[in-house]
């Protein structure tokens, strides 16, 4: 028995010095939580796809703010804003945003987001004859 109880321990002696030679920085024990089971970085996580709703008219402000997000979200310079938007247009705001490129009316994206406010936000117009 004592024989066997001698093989058993060389063989866990050698085991334990082929994965302390395979992993040198395991040689300390280090408790769960601790930083040797964090050091590890986190697997590369892909994005979310995100598309941007397409405008038609209505709610103007919400469009503005989601686009905001979806160029703020892909490094999309305001330079480069305005070429994309055609895009994400169609109907009414579509035939509106063809008509300010035509013009030459569109300079860039502080221009065209005043010019969509004015076009189809909510009217500042208050009725005081009512």
């Amino acid at each position: 028995m004592e024989t066997h109880n001698d093989y058993v321990q060389s063989t866990l002696t050698f085991l334990m010095s082929q994965i302390l030679s395979t992993h040198p920085d395991e040689n300390t024990s280090h408790p769960p939580g601790s930083s040797q089971y964090n050091s590890n970085p986190p697997p590369n996580i892909r994005p979310p796809k995100l598309q941007l709703a397409f405008f038609e008219g209505p709610g103007p402000l919400d469009w503005l703010f989601q686009a905001k997000q979806y160029f703020a979200f892909y490094h999309i310079p305001p330079e480069q804003r305005i070429s994309m938007v055609v895009f994400h247009m169609k109907g009414e705001a579509l035939s509106w945003f063809k008509w300010l490129h035509k013009k030459n009316l569109i300079t860039d994206w502080t221009s065209f987001t005043r010019a969509l406010e004015l076009r189809f936000g909510p009217s500042t117009y208050t009725n005081h004859q009512t």
